[in-house]
């Protein structure tokens, strides 16, 4: 019953576009929480976090230091999503490195791709975190499982955007 009362109160708090201080935190909390379990369905758990986020920043700016526990709590929703057991896909060539290549998306800037004797390491920035979430989806489903390395707030042109580095073990 507290489960749904408290989902019912989230619902109403979303509706409004205006964040105060206790939706912000409602929000942060309200992920961290159902990250934690099973209460609710992925999605869900990721719109918390995004709305966190926009609360927190609507409220506080990006340097807030909830900002950056909410952001990391969506990461670790992102990467438990992407770690599932799988094996490397090369293209048909057997080329792992062209697989890598070939996973394109709109928003996904890979400014350096990186080859070693065990891993590729991909370097790059998004317009945004919900990209490089997609963009990791893309290269578990396509490639193999990544490992998000770094995601962090960075400006290019007068823009801010989300860098990253990605690596993906060759197996």
């Amino acid at each position: 019953m507290a489960n749904l009362a408290f989902q019912e109160l989230l619902r109403q708090v979303a509706s409004n576009r205006v964040h105060s201080e206790q939706s912000a935190a409602l929000f942060a909390r309200a992920a961290a929480f159902y990250s934690k379990g099973s209460e609710l369905a992925v999605s869900d758990v990721e719109k918390l976090h995004l709305l966190a986020l926009e609360a927190i920043d609507q409220v506080h700016g990006e340097n807030y230091y909830d900002y950056e526990n909410v952001h990391r709590g969506l990461e670790k929703l992102y990467l438990s999503q992407a770690h599932l057991p799988g094996e490397t896909r090369p293209d048909s060539n057997g080329n792992l490195r062209g697989a890598v290549e070939a996973v394109q998306m709109d928003g996904i800037v890979a400014e350096q791709i990186r080859e070693d004797e065990d891993r590729i390491t991909i370097i790059g920035f998004a317009d945004d975190n919900k990209r490089v979430a997609g963009y990791l989806r893309l290269l578990k489903d396509q490639v193999s499982k990544p490992d998000l390395n770094l995601v962090a707030s960075g400006r290019r042109q007068q823009k801010t955007v989300s860098e990253f580095s990605i690596s993906i073990k060759k197996r």
